[in-house]
């Protein structure tokens, strides 16, 4: 990333995703070979060749987040709404979950903490609904736990000893 004198900040990298997801529906489809070239079958979204990104993230005019009650200095020290949360730069109201960034068992819980995620309430419920927390990933009732290297195509590994069971917690 670099920045410029107006406060724009580039991100500039290579990829081979032929969609961009910038967070929550918000996506940039791309075409390589004037839109001509086939899918890739196992991963449609795969590009054939790696592919050069730039994308310019706009400064915007500074606001105080609309949960701050008072905001003097940083936000580190700022108050917050008793029905709010202000986790990682952003506002969350009581009881929103981290859907969007596919955590969807912790919740906004003032109660507990104004700047942390807190565990849900499907957190050890059993049914279809229950999740368990496996070394900080969401893992929904009857599956099992895997991670995955950050690499392109790297497989995922599934965990042999590791699987969601809220029965047995």
């Amino acid at each position: 990333m670099v920045g410029d004198k107006d406060g724009n900040i580039y991100n500039i990298g290579y990829h081979q995703n032929l969609v961009m997801r910038w967070g929550n529906e918000l996506t940039t489809q791309m075409k390589e070979d004037q839109g001509t070239a086939g899918t890739n079958s196992d991963n449609p979204t795969q590009a054939i060749e790696t592919q050069i990104c730039v994308s310019k993230m706009k400064a915007a005019v500074e606001t105080i987040p609309s949960c701050l009650t008072t905001c003097s200095g940083s936000t580190d020290d700022a108050s917050i709404d008793t029905q709010s949360c202000f986790i990682d730069g952003k506002c969350y109201a009581a009881n929103e979950s981290t859907n969007a960034f596919g955590k969807s068992c912790y919740i906004c819980d003032p109660a507990v903490s104004q700047r942390e995620w807190t565990e849900g309430p499907t957190v050890g419920a059993t049914g279809t609904d229950g999740n368990c927390v496996i070394n900080g990933a969401c893992v929904p009732a009857g599956m099992e736990y895997f991670y995955q290297r950050r690499a392109w195509n790297s497989p995922r590994v599934i965990s042999e000893c590791r699987h969601c069971n809220p029965v047995a917690m």
